[in-house]
């Protein structure tokens, strides 16, 4: 009964997206996991330049691309129920998701102090977008050109200097600010934009164009099952492996 329960749940939903989910948080969880041996054990790995620092940049540009394409696809689910309710349905997911954020900020804060407390990151960017993006649902063309300009807002942002850092969310640091985890609204909603004309585009009315649905076929292997599963609860995943992770390398610090 259980596995008829989780077939039928998941019937609808586009297993390709769950992958690509899946493999963005696996990569994002890699790249943490390096970051974290070189912070917390001293392990002599850069993480801050060259291939690493850009791998960290493209694995947070498609994860935000990914939620974009998932905010198109909820639009076209429950849009026969009028704008007015995907606006009460993404403020419910919003508030979720900053409240998952604003807990690892206090976590950060808690033990770390000013050494990189996380004020605005990944999942605080994520509940801001989906407000954010939510007028953009349905208007691919007009979601794509606010990408551009939100880019080229977040590459001029940061050349404004200022004393505050109330305008963190916005992209505007003070000098000599750090953090573990910083995703601005500019530039990095413009992914997100982005998302919602590739979803369009991809999925048009949530699903997928006729030619390519009879040309795709879910693989019938362990990645692809593993890649899903952490796909359909990225943002669980995201929540959770850091605090395993340090707490995986501290205990193996302290033993050896």
């Amino acid at each position: 009964m259980q596995k008829q329960a989780a077939s039928s749940q998941n019937a609808g939903r586009l297993w390709e997206v769950d992958f690509a989910r899946g493999a963005a948080v696996t990569a994002m969880v890699l790249f943490h996991a390096v970051f974290d041996l070189s912070f917390f054990a001293g392990v002599a790995i850069n993480a801050s330049e060259g291939a690493l620092w850009w791998l960290a940049r493209i694995t947070a540009a498609s994860f935000f691309l990914l939620v974009g394409i998932g905010l198109h696809l909820s639009f076209e689910k429950h849009k026969q129920h009028g704008f007015a309710f995907t606006v009460r349905y993404n403020a419910v997911r919003a508030a979720k998701t900053m409240a998952m954020a604003l807990a690892i900020t206090a976590a950060t804060f808690f033990f770390l102090g000013n050494r990189g407390t996380i004020w605005f990151g990944a999942l605080h960017l994520i509940a801001a977008a989906i407000i954010f993006c939510t007028p953009f649902l349905g208007r691919p063309k007009l979601a794509l050109a606010a990408a551009g300009g939100s880019l080229a807002l977040g590459l001029a942002l940061p050349r404004i200097i200022v004393n505050t850092p109330v305008l963190l969310w916005l992209g505007l640091a003070p000098q000599g600010f750090y953090s573990f985890d910083y995703a601005p609204i500019f530039p990095w909603v413009a992914p997100v934009l982005f998302g919602i004309w590739v979803g369009f585009k991809l999925f048009p009315q949530g699903k997928r164009l006729p030619s390519v649905h009879a040309a795709i076929s879910r693989p019938n292997n362990i990645i692809a099952r593993v890649a899903c599963t952490a796909g359909r609860h990225s943002l669980l995943v995201y929540f959770i492996h850091q605090p395993l992770l340090i707490a995986a390398i501290l205990a193996a610090k302290a033993l050896f």
